[in-house]
């Protein structure tokens, strides 16, 4: 069993289930009928399809359980966001979080791979999550502190 609290681009989670695939060998295949099961707390459904995809290449066989599943509508500032449907208001919002972004993460200032994430957990913020959360600066105290 492998558990990841968020999936956002699945490469992470890629990374778990290649090294467990490297356990068994040509010789030795993966056991006939033992699962392998993916829980996660929440992921986008891209990055999620990215880890099946992963796992099916691998032939291991994988059961991901997702209990929240994201979609693009989730992500701050894609134009089917339902955090800010109104458009006007998107793009300022989002040159605000760019703008900060940058002071604060400036490899990826509206998250990991531009993942734009609204996801934070009591104990730690992923780094998919918009910096303007979870990182402080000079002029900037983040609302949720990545522990």
């Amino acid at each position: 069993m492998v558990v990841e609290d968020f999936i956002a681009t699945g490469g992470n989670a890629q990374h778990q289930i290649k090294q467990l695939s490297r356990l068994w060998t040509a010789d030795e295949p993966w056991p006939a009928g033992v699962p392998v099961y993916l829980l996660v707390i929440c992921g986008f459904d891209k990055g999620v399809s990215r880890v099946q995809r992963t796992a099916d290449a691998l032939a291991l066989p994988l059961t991901v359980h997702v209990a929240d599943e994201l979609g693009d509508h989730d992500r701050a500032f894609h134009e089917a966001s339902t955090v800010f449907p109104d458009e006007a208001d998107r793009e300022r919002a989002r040159e605000i979080a760019y703008e900060r972004g940058v002071e604060l993460e400036p490899k990826h200032p509206l998250g990991h791979e531009d993942s734009q994430a609204l996801v934070c957990f009591e104990a730690r913020c992923p780094n998919n999550t918009l910096p303007v959360l979870y990182k402080s600066g000079p002029n900037w105290d983040a609302l949720f502190p990545r522990a």
